[in-house]
């Protein structure tokens, strides 16, 4: 995931009071199944619904150009893992 779409999410998220405070974190250097150590940008969250309702109020708060193709194109490519007590979306 790109820095900006993370940020764009956390930052809905924070906006929206989607779950509670510390629900949702980023991680810069996240490195998931297959990635063979190489890293990526990550947004941890404690469900995917609520990590849905962000991306959700991300995509609405974003301006009809360029950002919001990039991050429509960035959450065509996510991948998920799941961290036993959350999901983390990278």
């Amino acid at each position: 995931m790109k820095e900006e779409s993370a940020r764009a999410i956390i930052h809905a998220a924070e906006n929206e009071a989607i779950g509670v405070e510390g629900d949702f974190r980023i991680r810069r250097d996240y490195s998931g199944r297959g990635m063979n150590g190489s890293t990526t940008w990550a947004v941890v969250a404690r469900d995917m619904a609520d990590f849905v309702g962000a991306v959700t109020s991300a995509a609405f708060e974003l301006r009809p150009d360029k950002d919001s193709c990039d991050f429509v194109e960035d959450m065509r490519d996510l991948r998920f893992d799941n961290m036993g007590r959350g999901i983390v979306a990278y």
